[in-house]
């Protein structure tokens, strides 16, 4: 079964964790994330800009992470998108109710020529 779109993806949370959180632990971030420690080594490379001490940290050495501009561009994106998706459930329930008054009113009507 697909994942619903309030259901985020372990990397949404560590993108969100790293924006609150300049500088952690990747124990810290693992914690937060509830990621494997092989999820967060591949995850690393994709979204932030590694120096040396970043390729074998200490899980408890605390270390600055900064994002890469695409990782914080394709979060907003994500952001966007679960918006656009939660105004169109809202909009499709409204144009249900608006029918339904509709045809309440159109039956109501013709009972009222009867």
């Amino acid at each position: 079964m697909p994942k619903s779109t309030d259901q985020k993806h372990k990397y949404i949370d560590l993108i969100e964790f790293a924006l609150a959180n300049r500088s952690f632990t990747v124990q810290q971030a693992l914690d937060a994330t509830k990621m494997s420690a092989d999820e967060f080594s591949a995850a690393k490379y994709s979204l932030f800009h590694l120096k040396g001490m970043h390729e074998n940290p200490d899980r408890n050495k605390v270390l600055d992470w900064t994002l890469r501009p695409e990782a914080y561009f394709h979060y907003l994106s994500f952001l966007e998108f679960r918006h656009s998706v939660r105004a169109a459930r809202k909009a499709f329930w409204l144009a249900v109710a608006s029918i339904c008054i509709a045809i309440a009113s159109a039956v109501l009507t013709g009972i009222a020529l009867l």
